[in-house]
């Protein structure tokens, strides 16, 4: 008999309360309700939030109480006793000691299991000023954020009617990220183009990454999602290799992919989304020699060796993806104009490709 249907959303929203101590709903997508049928007792802490300033407070706080009555309170239990010299000091060392280790055994597994956050880009954006204000890694659960990139968009067609749409906000994904590393977080940020491959890096990457100490955002494109039609399950953990974030990424997901003519002169580069998707189909049909698309799956942590080995040996020119509200300098026009400025250097032209986001 066949697995039942169950559509990318509820997936990951089932696999996240399985896998982790607390997840954090974030109000919903506009079509999709993501995490809104999880209950209490399904296997996690299940908090429903509302995406507004200050929306990350109860997260916060959430992992504060588990890094500091675990992992933290380990550091902490013996750097007292090192320092306790006195009688009064030791004695209040050895009552410390004693909550602490009460504490410890009542979190332990808790401590063992990453925390999750379900919502839109919105909602991402809204939680970074929190990220960035959790305990040191070292001393805290990992981080796993579900991101569905949906947002509503008015469009007008050529008779000037008006309707809404539904849109990739990847706008605010990249805001978000960019505000992340400005910051020193050293998380990972992967992006899916299918629900196929949103599910394996939502299931199975996430446990390996979060298995190995790392944060990981899963961005998906919740339009598509939302027009899922083939089933789809959750993976086991995958078999991750290599000490550096870089390495356990690059063990189980390709940071880039290339579409179109070896011999091509022109490569698009997109994210992985239904932007994508649309210029691999308009490739495709044109049959061209000159044009090919390079598709971003790991925006961080960047790999310029990777990049550089994805694009076709005759690239003249670079076209890459940029919002087109701002019509300057996208998300990864740094990173591309670092990698091809490092000696020995590459003479690439880059030109911005301005997409509605």
């Amino acid at each position: 008999m066949s697995a039942p249907f169950t559509t990318l959303h509820t997936l990951l929203a089932t696999e996240a309360a399985a896998a982790s101590s607390a997840v954090f709903v974030y109000d919903t997508t506009p079509t999709n309700a993501f995490g809104g049928e999880l209950l209490k007792g399904d296997g996690a802490e299940i908090w429903q939030m509302q995406t507004r300033p200050g929306a990350g407070s109860a997260l916060v706080g959430f992992v504060e109480s588990v890094a500091f009555s675990s992992k933290g309170a380990q550091a902490l239990e013996v750097e007292g006793e090192d320092a306790a010299g006195s009688v009064p000091s030791k004695r209040a060392t050895r009552s410390n000691s004693l909550s602490v280790k009460k504490a410890r055994s009542s979190t332990a597994s808790t401590a063992d299991k990453p925390v999750s956050i379900l919502g839109s880009a919105a909602a991402f954006l809204a939680v970074v000023p929190a990220i960035l204000s959790l305990p040191p890694a070292s001393i805290r659960p990992t981080l796993v954020a579900h991101v569905s990139a949906q947002a509503s968009s008015l469009a007008t067609d050529a008779d000037n009617n008006v309707s809404l749409e539904q849109v990739p906000d990847l706008s605010s994904i990249f805001e978000g990220v960019q505000a992340l590393e400005a910051s020193g977080w050293t998380g990972a940020v992967v992006f899916s183009e299918t629900a196929a491959d949103a599910a394996f890096v939502g299931t199975s990457v996430a446990k390996g990454v979060a298995g190995a100490g790392f944060d990981l955002v899963n961005v998906f494109d919740g339009v598509t999602a939302g027009r899922q039609h083939a089933a789809i399950a959750p993976s086991a953990a995958a078999s991750v290799s290599g000490s550096t974030l870089a390495a356990v990424l690059e063990s189980v997901v390709p940071f880039f992919a290339y579409y179109g003519s070896a011999t091509a002169t022109q490569v698009i580069v997109l994210p992985a989304s239904t932007y994508s998707a649309s210029a691999k189909a308009a490739v495709a049909a044109l049959a061209s020699a000159d044009v090919g698309v390079l598709v971003v799956r790991v925006v961080k942590p960047w790999n310029a060796q990777a990049f550089l080995s994805a694009l076709p040996t005759s690239t003249k020119t670079l076209h890459l993806f940029v919002d087109d509200a701002e019509q300057t300098a996208g998300p990864f026009h740094e990173d591309v104009l670092t990698t091809l400025l490092t000696p020995p250097g590459f003479k690439l032209k880059i030109r911005a490709l301005p997409v509605p986001s």
